[in-house]
């Protein structure tokens, strides 16, 4: 191993062998922290030793590190955050800011956080509690195994491996197990597992370390992972699950330990499958632990329904809890209170409430893994496990005619051109007096639909929506809709109120769609849909500017029939179960036949594209009373769901429920940079949703 270790390297003393691997004479089972570069072993090891299923991560410049709830589970591996000179934060060998360095970035030790060694009284000594494994075999043989694993499975790690990568992680984790060492933590090195431990052995070493020489304690016999974790963790009463093929019965509660796979739970007869979430582009050591819970026979039929569990949160499930009987409209089997799920850090926990009725847990069928929708696992055990995603990126690069970026002007002018022509008889829409399709659209019966709120510009937003959930395939299948409630331009961000080539790049993708689906992707009319002066934000007057930015661009012509593409939009939508517009209903009730010729009724044109909810502090909006009106005027039943965009109430989230304490009104906005809130219309369900931004522009420009 040509590492700078390498010469110090001598054998430990004294072996006992726990679960046919040999280990320090000293090392007590819960002190054994495994870790290394990738492709080394770790998890292999850990399963070896019957240990903690989990990969963990510690950042060894934060304060406290050692009390990590990720180091409280042991025997497991880890990845190790470590100091870099000209980073401020601490990194993996496996993050993209150290893999693209020419050369391997140089260890700043003066910034590793070294642990109390527990001198005092009422201390714990916290160097003594943690023995490192550190697996550094040589550089070619984890060449070997990356490049056979990268054939079977997919880990993202292993992208783009070479061997001058695999030498420089390979000689960082030497340095940082050196510096452990000098700094008193206790430290061996494996180079392969049919071979001993080495220990670094410094010249001026005075004796061995005492996890070395010092005799054994008695071994405790472990017979599987639901005993060895109960004994150290020191805990009998819950019973760890390690689920398999066949459906296994829960009973009081079980945990099972988050490994990547996907899970089925059976609730009186009724399938809801569980799959780790992980967007594209994040970093592993800072992902959420969630899990998208789903009913596979919505999946099979179209775009489907989800729920999220969130690292950290506990529900109850069954028909009393309302939000998660709208997404999976329960049969009678299923208990009104069936069953508590915990998610921590990731693991489940299952507590069953109602012992009469039948709860089943199994792994996803082998055959149903490789085409799990909507996540990337933590450790993908199959490479197309994310395959649908990752295809309705490339799809949509392929409808955009290659990279989305801005179009040269020729074809921005021919494209804009035929959308124009496609509005003036655009599918779904009853003409108006002259002869136009009028200001609403009567949504295609049967098909479920996607409803988009403000989407600001954010084009991570927009693609993150497309990629979900099946809806990329069902828009071209023609089994679902895509409707946009307006004002997908103009940053709300500080900083970019003033950028308008993403918003021009927005519409430029706005326009692909519609071309590429004209019956069954819908734009409403929102206020930022112009280029009056008035439309402005903290004084920044956006309108102008796009106007302005779309002259140097794409000349005269261009911003003509952008203004003619502003003018022919649709202003509201209906479908069977719901209503929606970009601001608010009008003041006053309108036949059925106005709202059709709604632009010759500029007031109530304006109402609907600006008017907001009746406050305190802004008696001039609608109310209640408007809502009803305007159900009325479109025929629709009592409580058909309003849906409105235009106003987000706060900074944070992007769906709110019955706001104004009016029945079914919702606010929808899509434009938060920390992902777009959506509802899913299917059938009579409207179920709303909100996703995780992921750096998906980035991705599409940069795939194969």
């Amino acid at each position: 191993m040509s590492i700078s270790i390498n010469k110090k390297l001598v054998p430990v003393e004294k072996l006992q062998t726990i679960h046919d691997i040999q280990l320090p004479i000293g090392l007590k089972f819960r002190q054994l922290i495994v870790t290394g570069p990738p492709g080394s072993g770790k998890s292999h090891l850990i399963r070896l030793l019957h240990g903690w299923p989990n990969e963990g991560y510690i950042d060894l410049t934060r304060r406290d590190w050692w009390r990590d709830q990720t180091l409280t589970y042991r025997p497991r591996e880890v990845h190790l955050g470590m100091p870099f000179v000209g980073f401020s934060e601490a990194l993996t060998v496996f993050d993209k800011e150290w893999l693209e360095k020419p050369t391997a970035p140089t260890l700043d030790t003066s910034r590793f956080v070294i642990p109390p060694t527990g001198e005092g009284l009422f201390q714990t000594d916290w160097l003594g509690r943690y023995i490192f494994e550190f697996l550094l075999p040589p550089p070619e043989k984890i060449l070997e195994f990356r490049e056979r694993r990268k054939a079977d499975s997919y880990h993202p790690v292993d992208e783009d491996v070479t061997l001058e990568i695999i030498h420089r992680q390979v000689a960082t984790y030497a340095e940082v197990a050196q510096f452990m060492q000098r700094r008193n933590f206790q430290v061996y090195v494996r180079e392969a597992f049919d071979q001993p431990p080495m220990r670094i052995a410094e010249e001026h070493e005075f004796r061995p370390p005492d996890w070395a020489v010092k005799s054994p304690e008695p071994l405790l016999r472990f017979d599987g992972m639901t005993t060895i974790i109960k004994t150290i963790l020191g805990n009998d009463d819950i019973d760890w699950l390690e689920p398999g093929d066949e459906p296994q019965e829960l009973i009081g509660e079980s945990r099972v330990a988050y490994d990547g796979y996907p899970l089925e739970l059976n609730l009186g007869g009724m399938g809801l499958k569980f799959v780790p979430e992980v967007p594209f582009g994040a970093r592993l050591k800072r992902i959420q632990k969630n899990w998208i819970v789903y009913d596979p026979k919505d999946a099979a039929k179209g775009p489907y329904p989800s729920i999220r569990i969130k690292e950290g949160e506990n529900v109850v499930v069954g028909r009393a809890n309302d939000e998660y009987d709208a997404v999976f409209n329960f049969s009678k089997n299923v208990a009104r209170s069936h069953i508590k799920i915990t998610n921590e850090n990731g693991d489940l926990i299952f507590t069953v409430l109602d012992e009469d009725r039948e709860t089943l847990l199994s792994k996803l069928p082998k055959e149903e893994r490789e085409i799990v929708i909507s996540s990337l696992p933590w450790k993908a055990r199959v490479r197309d496990i994310y395959t649908e995603r990752l295809s309705s990126l490339k799809k949509v690069r392929e409808y955009f005619g290659g990279t989305i970026e801005l179009l040269p002007s020729d074809l921005a002018l021919a494209q804009i051109k035929s959308i124009n022509e496609l509005l003036l008889n655009e599918p779904c829409r009853e003409k108006d007096a002259r002869g136009e399709a009028g200001a609403l659209i009567d949504l295609p019966e049967n098909l479920a639909t996607v409803i988009v709120g403000d989407l600001h510009a954010q084009i991570d937003n927009l693609l993150k929506v497309l990629i979900e959930n099946h809806f990329l395939s069902c828009l071209e299948q023609g089994t679902a809709n895509l409707l946009i409630l307006g004002d997908a331009i103009h940053s709300e961000i500080d900083g970019q109120l003033e950028e308008m080539d993403t918003s021009i790049l927005m519409l430029d993708l706005i326009f692909c769609l519609k071309q590429r689906f004209p019956g069954n992707f819908f734009y409403l009319r929102g206020n930022h849909d112009s280029f009056d002066p008035e439309v402005s934000k903290n004084g920044v007057p956006q309108g102008v500017l796009l106007r302005r930015r779309l002259l140097e661009l794409r000349g005269e012509e261009y911003v003509r029939e952008m203004e003619c593409f502003f003018e022919r939009l649709a202003y509201i939508a209906r479908a069977e179960a719901f209503i929606a517009c970009h601001a608010g209903p009008p003041s006053r009730e309108m036949k059925y036949d106005e709202i059709v010729n709604l632009r010759n009724h500029p007031k109530r044109t304006h109402e609907v594209m600006t008017s907001r909810l009746k406050r305190p502090n802004k008696p001039g909006g609608y109310s209640k009373g408007d809502v009803k009106r305007f159900r009325k005027s479109l025929g629709a039943i009592k409580r058909t769901p309003l849906i409105v965009g235009h106003t987000p109430l706060s900074p944070h989230g992007s769906v709110w429920i019955n706001v104004g304490d009016i029945k079914d009104h919702h606010v929808l906005y899509s434009g938060n940079p920390q992902g777009p809130g959506i509802f899913l219309n299917v059938g009579k369900r409207l179920v709303p949703f909100e996703y995780p931004t992921e750096p998906l522009l980035a991705l599409v420009n940069n795939l194969d």
